[in-house]
């Protein structure tokens, strides 16, 4: 039987936006790994703790603003943090709904142990580019995030945190 419509074949999947960020989460993540074996943490993790780092203690609503997170995923994140003693999680005393994040000693420990690998990894994510290429890669990722904000689930907002890391201009 004969069609009009052409067969997409593998390689066309692999040049659809949608395809490429996915493929480049999943290297993302797999990089992380690989760079931060043995920390037991993940990117989520990393996040909390580096939030908590430089902003100090904050409500749990803020952290998961700060960093693009729906609340049920950043309770997930933070629960296990909590377990292993590197945030402590108390009510606010002026409002009992809300939580309050800290990083303990541990915490504090731990992520001067990962920021350490951090500049690795930048490195293994970026070594397959000239160091342009890098630079406009980081621009457009920027531009996109940016443009598409009232899209996602969890909007980022303006902080303390995101203008320490102020996104590069042309």
């Amino acid at each position: 039987m004969e069609t009009d419509c052409e067969t997409p074949n593998e390689s066309d999947l692999l040049k659809r936006p949608g395809s490429l960020f996915r493929r480049s989460y999943q290297i993302c993540g797999a990089v992380f790994a690989r760079v931060y074996v043995g920390l037991n943490l993940r990117q989520t993790r990393f996040g909390v703790l580096f939030c908590l780092h430089f902003q100090g203690p904050a409500d749990q609503t803020a952290v998961a603003r700060e960093l693009g997170l729906d609340k049920a995923t950043l309770g997930l994140v933070i629960g296990g943090l909590s377990r292993r003693g590197l945030i402590t999680r108390t009510r606010r005393k002026d409002d009992r709904r809300r939580i309050e994040l800290r990083i303990t000693r541990a915490g504090t420990v731990l992520f001067k142990r990962a920021e350490k690998r951090s500049p690795q990894f930048r490195e293994a994510l970026m070594k397959v580019l000239a160091p342009e290429d890098a630079a406009t890669l980081i621009w457009l990722l920027s531009a996109f995030v940016n443009g598409h904000q009232e899209l996602a689930r969890s909007p980022l907002v303006e902080s303390k945190v995101r203008r320490h890391l102020a996104l590069p201009t042309r």
